[in-house]
């Protein structure tokens, strides 16, 4: 798990990190917009690992927050 901060804007950062986690083949369902943040969910090994991005504003930054489960290999 961990943080990234980005410049774009939150409705790229979640367009992006789609993007991104389908390029590395991970299944990516539809992002979901929770208490003002999106949740991005993904797994892949057939759900034996998975991951959650929750995307939101952070004064002129936005914060992205990279959560994997246990059953992923570790980076």
């Amino acid at each position: 798990s961990g943080a990234i901060f980005s410049r774009l804007s939150v409705d790229a950062a979640v367009r992006s990190s789609v993007d991104e986690l389908r390029r590395l083949a991970w299944e990516v369902a539809e992002p979901v917009k929770r208490d003002g943040r999106f949740e991005i969910n993904a797994v892949r090994d057939e759900g034996a690992c998975a991951v959650t991005v929750s995307v939101e504003a952070l004064g002129s930054r936005t914060s992205l927050v990279v959560y994997l489960s246990e059953g992923c290999p570790a980076p």
